[in-house]
This record gives structure tokens, C-alpha cells and sequence, in this order.
């Protein structure tokens, strides 16, 4: 099985989510499961970090040019699974994927957050959280 992770919020400042997902990953290094990783990342932080294969991406971690580059680069990697260690799916997402949720500060208290956030959490993350396989 093809798993993608979405590990681009790990850079140079780790805030939790990127401290999660860089966990992660080197938990599941050192169990080796039989199944092929790639993780998606958006800077070279983690070159010769990881033995998993990387694909660059353009759009940075939450924007909107995310929900257009996750599909096709998904539909690329031939992924069979999509594990997104944040709330960021892409609306039309072309594979399976796995969701995890830290909190959601975000939604309860939207009316801090500018519209731009409100929309997209009514709309995207509403969606995912239907579609998701799986919520972590």
C-alpha cells in the first residue's frame, strides 16, 4: 500500500502539528511496516531526516493553491491512502484518506478568526470530516 502524508508544516519553526507529524514519522520508520511512504513536504527540512521518499510541493501548507495541487499530485504518486496529521484535505480529494483532528479551538471560537478561516471551516474541513475514512 502507497501511504502519503502531508508533512508540510514541518520547517524550521515546529509548532504542534509539526511536531506531531515529525513524530510520526520517525515512529514509523522505526517499526517498518511493509507499506511505501511518501511524504509531502514544502521546504528541504527534512532532507537526509527521513529514509521516506519526499515530494516537493509548491502551494505551502494551508492556501488555496493546496486544493488544487493535493489532487494532482495525490492521482500522480498513485497514493492508496492520503494521511492529512491536520485538518487540510483537499475538497475533492481523489483518494482515501485518513484525518486527524488536535482540537477545535478553530471552530469554537470562528468569530476570532477572519472570513477567509470561517469559509473555509464551514466548507472544506466540514467536508472532510463527512468524507474522511478514518478521524484520528
Amino acid at each position: 500500500m502507497h501511504i502519503v502524508i502531508d508533512a508540510r508544516m514541518i520547517g524550521k519553526k515546529q509548532h504542534g502539528i509539526a511536531r506531531h507529524t515529525f513524530s510520526l514519522v520517525k515512529h514509523l520508520e522505526k517499526i517498518n511496516p511493509p507499506h511505501r511512504f511518501t511524504l509531502l513536504v514544502h521546504d528541504d527540512t527534512l532532507i537526509r531526516k527521513t529514509a521516506f521518499e519526499l515530494k516537493k510541493m509548491n502551494s505551502p501548507w494551508i492556501s488555496v493553491r493546496e486544493q488544487f495541487e493535493l489532487p494532482v499530485v495525490l492521482k500522480q504518486l498513485g497514493a492508496d491512502l492520503f494521511h492529512s496529521p491536520s485538518f487540510v484535505i483537499p475538497y475533492t480529494c481523489p483518494t482515501p484518506f485518513i484525518l486527524t483532528i488536535h482540537d477545535l479551538i478553530h471552530i469554537a471560537f470562528e468569530e476570532d478568526r477572519r472570513l477567509k478561516y470561517r469559509l473555509y471551516y464551514a466548507t472544506i474541513f466540514k467536508a472532510a470530516i463527512q468524507k474522511a475514512k478514518k478521524i484520528i
